[in-house]
């Protein structure tokens, strides 16, 4: 035999070198224009954080701190501006480097930072490559990102590059606390807070928050209670002492904005509610694509939104599909294997993706809840009871808790999949509910007659001219019918793939051959499990 043949790659090197070979071309596709000289543009960049960072260039080679915009109304705070950034570390290098080319590097490095975030999360979760590969594109290429930096929206990739490690973060300290993890958590916290955008900040603290609190308790000694309150106090020490570190910020902006007429008391409902979610547009969000791709932004006119913030966020019917997936495969008890040390590894993996799979699920319910905001009685409840609802305008942003959540989703079920595949009992309500839904897809299709009439304001409706009007209704409709047949297709492939999946031999991962979820049956696991590291 020849020698080259008995030398071969570790699987756990291969697992290692596919991850960074996926992360490099991801970056590569959505950031890799940054590096070679491309630099972001659009309207917030151009009218605010180049000129503001000007403004700190010239103040600081005066040799003084950034304390005041004197060309904004009759002068501004300016360093108080948490959205500027002054003591956000990464903000820094505009200070050294040429201000487009800056604004370039620190939004490439964001976005590697949010890959690699998401690559070790589900790397600590013990998914597989190929569902972590998932979660990871569904959350970092999402448009809740990628379309608003077109508009010169930096400062949501900043917080959101922070969110995967934030989770990472407190599923190390809630699986094993101690102040090395609890400062890890703290410190991420803080970078979150002072990246410059503090409403997503705030979801992002609150997922954070739900991870903690939820995720299974570990086995020890000590009564459950007592060690899920030990691991809650541990947490609040996290966040008690990023808001210590990030003090020199807070103060500033706190007081900055209790001298504001709208936002001392928390701000107006018809302020906070301007963008919310319009009932209408979420036949929109059902099939994005429906009534046409671009940005024909007379579809939102009087819904208080522009297609901005509207009309790119996942189509619910994906959502329809997993839920009741998740909830099937994780919801009942492995089969025993015939290892015990392996069988209770994976029964406590059961229990970690059972309880994320809760989370997602709720993430999906809160985002639709909420988003729509003036026309929803939910958040009118968060709004009078809940901190911090309002302080924030455009409840449609809320739906990032929706995109997050069904990106985790997603991976738990393509992971469960692959570990147990479905019962033919229930693989036949999964045929028969894709084509259901491929039908009524088409059936949507037929019964509306002018499809456009039911989803466009009213508005915007009556004032076209007759004869556009008709070409529009003729044009559409027939867009609608290939959307449709196209989006049923889909459906059915979708159907067909899982069936695939759950055949005999077909749960093999195929991204890599290395095993980096749960250990087979017969061998020891490698790694400890995240409950008890």
């Amino acid at each position: 035999m020849p020698e080259a043949a008995l030398v071969s790659t570790p699987p756990g090197l291969r697992a290692r070198r596919v991850g960074l070979a996926f992360a490099c071309l991801l970056f590569a596709f959505l950031y890799g224009r940054y590096l070679v000289g491309f630099s972001p543009s659009g309207g917030d960049i151009v009218n605010q954080y180049l000129p503001y960072q000007h403004l700190i260039r010239n103040a600081l080679r005066q040799g003084g701190p950034p304390y005041w915009n004197a060309f904004t109304f009759c002068g501004r705070p300016l360093m108080a501006d948490i959205q500027i950034g002054v003591l956000y570390p990464p903000n820094w290098l505009h200070w050294l480097l040429p201000l487009p080319l800056s604004f370039a590097l620190v939004l490439a490095l964001h976005g590697a930072w949010m890959i690699a975030g998401c690559w070790l999360l589900g790397r600590h979760w013990r998914l597989r490559a190929s569902a972590i590969a998932l979660a990871t594109v569904l959350f970092c290429a999402s448009p809740f990102f990628s379309y608003k930096l077109a508009r010169g929206v930096i400062l949501f990739i900043y917080v959101g590059a922070w969110w995967p490690w934030l989770v990472l973060a407190v599923s190390r300290l809630a699986a094993r606390p101690n102040f090395g993890r609890m400062a890890a958590l703290a410190v991420a916290l803080t970078f979150s807070l002072l990246a410059g955008s503090p409403q997503i900040t705030f979801y992002g603290w609150i997922i954070t928050l739900a991870v903690g609190l939820a995720l299974p308790v570990a086995a020890g000694e000590a009564p459950a209670a007592l060690r899920w309150l030990r691991r809650a106090l541990w947490i609040g020490g996290a966040f008690a002492a990023a808001l210590a570190l990030a003090a020199p910020q807070i103060a500033q902006t706190y007081h900055f904005i209790a001298n504001s007429f709208e936002r001392g008391a928390g701000a107006s409902w018809d302020y906070v509610t301007d963008g919310s979610l319009s009932p209408h547009l979420f036949w929109l969000l059902a099939n994005p694509a429906l009534l046409g791709i671009g940005f024909r932004e007379g579809y939102y006119f009087g819904s208080s939104l522009d297609v901005g913030e509207s009309c790119f966020y996942d189509p619910l019917w994906i959502a329809a599909l997993l839920v009741p997936l998740g909830l099937v495969l994780w919801g009942r008890r492995p089969a025993p294997a015939p290892v015990a040390s392996v069988d209770s590894v994976a029964d406590d993996s059961s229990r970690l993706y059972a309880r994320l799979t809760w989370l997602a699920v709720a993430g999906l319910v809160l985002g639709v809840a909420l988003a729509p905001g003036r026309y929803s009685p939910v958040f009118k409840l968060f709004y009078d009871i809940v901190p911090g609802f309002n302080r924030f305008r455009v409840p449609a942003r809320l739906m990032v808790f929706f995109m997050t959540g069904l990106a985790v989703l997603a991976a738990l079920v393509y992971q469960a999949f692959l570990e147990r595949g479905l019962a033919r009992r229930s693989l036949g309500m999964l045929l028969v509910g894709g084509t259901a839904a491929a039908l009524a897809l088409l059936w949507i299709t037929f019964a509306m007659q002018n499809v456009i009439e039911y989803t466009v304001n009213r508005e915007y409706w009556a004032g076209m001219p007759p004869e556009l009007r008709t070409a529009y209704t003729e044009a559409i409709g027939r867009h609608a019918f290939w959307v449709a047949l196209r989006a049923s297709i889909g459906v059915i492939l979708a159907a067909a793939a899982l069936w695939a999946l759950n055949r005999p031999g077909g749960g093999r991962d195929v991204l890599s051959p290395d095993r980096v979820g749960l250990p087979a049956a017969g061998r020891a696991s490698r790694r400890p499990h995240p409950l008890a590291r």
